[in-house]
């Protein structure tokens, strides 16, 4: 009587050891799934009525009537950048805009692309068009505007290098919305929060 308890027992703990590593497998398994696959992990969000998904660069990506957008941070890590108010709905409520910048900018290929995307969301999102310009004289013969070309019915997007790192409009025209950054990485993230705020359709 007492082997066969004993041999009762033993079966009975062989079960549990048993079910404990099938655990620790089914754990490891659901790990390794979740590890290849980051929308599981919180990667995907959804803003301004978009689902964006990282991919394998880290960058988060969306598509909006066929056009591919990316961004290279999620909103909430761009709170520090404030985009003035009034700023989004002079743009917005445009038909068209000039997007311009310095065509010798020594950040001259990443205001480009700014340029490009903006004008992607402002196009498909909004039905405004969006005419890339240039501050300056460019062998591209593209139009040359400044604030001064501003008007409350078509606005201007200027781009430039400066100290701070703001969103605004120029104070002495406030159908200029100005995009200052400091650097490239600065370029990086008011360009990310410009195209959240458009997209959205508001400032934050």
């Amino acid at each position: 009587m007492a082997l066969q308890a004993r041999n009762g027992s033993g079966d009975k703990g062989k079960r549990w050891v048993a079910i404990f590593i099938g655990v620790i497998m089914l754990s490891s398994v659901a790990g390794f799934v979740i590890s290849i696959n980051p929308s599981s992990q919180g990667d995907a969000f959804r803003y301004g009525g978009l689902t964006f998904k990282q991919n394998q660069q880290g960058f988060y990506s969306a598509d909006l009537g066929g056009r591919l957008l990316e961004f290279a941070y999620r909103p909430e890590s761009l709170s520090d950048i404030e985009v003035a108010p009034g700023v989004v709905e002079t743009v917005i409520g445009s038909r068209a805009v000039y997007l311009a910048y310095g065509w010798n900018n020594t950040l001259a290929q990443d205001m480009a692309l700014l340029q490009y995307d903006a004008g992607n969301i402002l196009e498909a999102k909004y039905g405004i068009f969006v005419q890339p310009a240039f501050t300056g004289a460019n062998p591209l013969n593209v139009a040359v505007v400044s604030c001064a070309n501003a008007t409350p019915f078509v606005p201007v997007l200027l781009i430039q290098e400066a100290n701070s790192t703001a969103i605004s409009a120029d104070p002495a025209n406030p159908g200029c919305i100005v995009l200052n950054v400091s650097d490239s990485t600065a370029l990086v993230r008011v360009a990310d929060s410009f195209k959240y705020a458009i997209l959205k359709g508001e400032g934050k």
